[in-house]
């Protein structure tokens, strides 16, 4: 066998490799999961205090102060009016929180915008950080698979990567999902809490 052939054959199985991984973080973050890997408890409704079916942004401004930076990334829009989501940014200490709210506003300008409640929250982070970086169910930035499964039992899906790092995705009946992203040393490091959206 020549170097070029076997360099080919190399490329074709990086490339299958590549699709193949696309593919598996695609379906664990997919929109359901089967009823046989939803969770069985209580939904998590909450997470950095922000409860992804009821606060406001003006609660959590209240709360944490203005944001450090936000943007708006329109959806749809014809002549009059324009609908997207915005979300919103704070660099707090050890974690970093991110929100989204949906909007829809009259052109032009979009002086005054109607927002939604926060329907999905995200917080970053590599220490236990308190409140900020913890669901109301008490996980927390830097724990484990073994504290996930101490807060919400066995049944979930999970996505190991090529990189090392892996993907958790709880999901309860009323369709609320967790998503929690883990170091290479098993540890989370990342947070999405996602309401149903209807």
């Amino acid at each position: 066998m020549t170097l070029k052939p076997a360099l080919n054959n190399l490329l074709k199985l990086a490339v299958r490799l590549v699709i193949c991984a696309i593919a598996a973080a695609a379906c664990v973050r997919g929109d359901h999961l089967p009823d046989s890997k939803r969770a069985t408890g209580p939904p998590e409704h909450s997470i950095a205090g922000i409860d992804v079916y009821s606060t406001s942004l003006r609660d959590l401004i209240q709360r944490l102060n203005a944001p450090a930076e936000h943007k708006r990334s329109p959806e749809t829009s014809d002549r009059k009016r324009e609908t997207g989501t915005v979300f919103y940014e704070w660099r707090l200490p050890k974690v970093r929180l991110r929100v989204a709210t949906m909007y829809n506003c009259q052109l032009p300008g979009c002086e005054k915008m109607d927002e939604s409640r926060i329907y999905v929250a995200d917080v970053w982070g590599v220490e236990k950080s308190g409140g900020i970086g913890r669901t109301s169910a008490g996980l927390r930035l830097g724990d484990g698979v073994e504290d996930i499964k101490a807060k919400y039992g066995t049944r979930f899906s999970k996505q190991q990567l090529a990189n090392g790092r892996s993907t958790i995705m709880i999901q309860w009946k009323d369709d609320t999902t967790l998503t929690l992203d883990l170091d290479r040393a098993g540890r989370i490091d990342h947070m999405q809490l996602l309401s149903s959206i209807e």
